[in-house]
């Protein structure tokens, strides 16, 4: 009796007629595949001339998204292919259509008499209010060098909503942790708020109530302890009312302050009476620190 043959699932990688059987791509003949690329071209060509050609007053969004849309679902495209179907070619070509954009970003367009973005106001705006920007990753020193400078040029970071001048906060620190926590989700709670319609008797009870923070203005040294003030009930739906005992917080019960030695037994000691209290104390306390050490000094303009 013949052994059946492995199911491609346990095979390393799924070839073309096991991607196209499970229904993962379509069987696209290379003359179809081709005139899909050019409709592509065209497209974008179509989109181009047509929002450049339009006065400053009568430029429309459409023509912005759809070319963003195009240039993600190209890239998709490549990266869909190379990691289902182990294609090296779609990977050199998805890492070199990613390198092609920080190019044209860097030089500009020479022909059509562009510069580079890294002077171009526009893309500076963007940048000083940001702490992360599309570049090339290397092990080669002069690149290293050569990214601090463009840091430099762009003033990434210099008008961010979070400190990034003075002395650097980390992520490795718990309290940073819970306060960036909280800050991000007063933004998916904003973002939410935009597919809610607060009069609906249904949904609107999800309608997040912002006025609180609106009323003290962005997050600076000058306001942040009124801002976890503000937060504290937020922190306490999402680590509990008994956050003392979150996973997160762990830390803290083996902490020597909270400990004393056991009367009668050297060398063993134990909680103190009141150890829960001064854990929450203390959590709290460092929090509010925390939110002072990722407060820019003064607001972002």
């Amino acid at each position: 009796m013949k052994k059946p043959k492995p199911s491609p699932s346990h095979k390393k990688a799924l070839n073309r007629k096991d991607l196209i059987r499970l229904g993962i791509i379509q069987e696209i003949a290379l003359p179809e595949a081709i005139r899909i690329g050019q409709s592509a071209h065209l497209a974008i060509e179509k989109l181009l001339k047509g929002y450049l050609s339009k006065g400053e007053l009568q430029k429309d969004d459409y023509c912005l998204r759809e070319l963003e849309a195009i240039t993600i679902e190209a890239l998709g495209g490549l990266y869909e292919i190379a990691s289902l179907q182990n294609d090296e070619k779609a990977a050199i070509g998805f890492v070199h259509a990613l390198v092609r954009g920080i190019c044209l970003f860097s030089d500009g367009i020479p022909f059509k008499v562009q510069q580079s973005g890294y002077r171009h106001p526009v893309f500076r705006k963007l940048a000083e209010k940001t702490s992360s920007w599309p570049g090339v990753l290397s092990v080669d020193h002069d690149q290293l060098e050569a990214n601090k400078k463009i840091i430099a040029l762009l003033r990434l970071g210099e008008n961010a909503p979070l400190n990034f001048k003075q002395k650097q906060w980390t992520r490795k620190t718990v309290e940073v942790r819970v306060a960036l926590n909280l800050l991000e989700h007063r933004e998916y709670l904003l973002g939410r708020n935009k597919i809610i319609d607060p009069y609906d008797p249904e949904d609107g009870r999800y309608f997040y109530d912002d006025s609180k923070f609106k009323r003290l203005g962005p997050l600076t040294r000058a306001n942040y302890a009124v801002w976890w003030k503000k937060f504290e009930p937020m922190f306490l739906g999402l680590y509990g009312k008994d956050f003392e005992n979150h996973k997160d917080f762990s830390g803290y019960w083996c902490g020597d302050a909270y400990k004393e030695d056991v009367p009668g037994k050297p060398g063993q000691t134990c909680l103190v009476r009141n150890a829960r209290a001064l854990i929450r104390r203390d959590i709290k306390k460092r929090i509010q620190q925390a939110f002072r050490s990722i407060a820019p000094k003064s607001p972002p303009v």
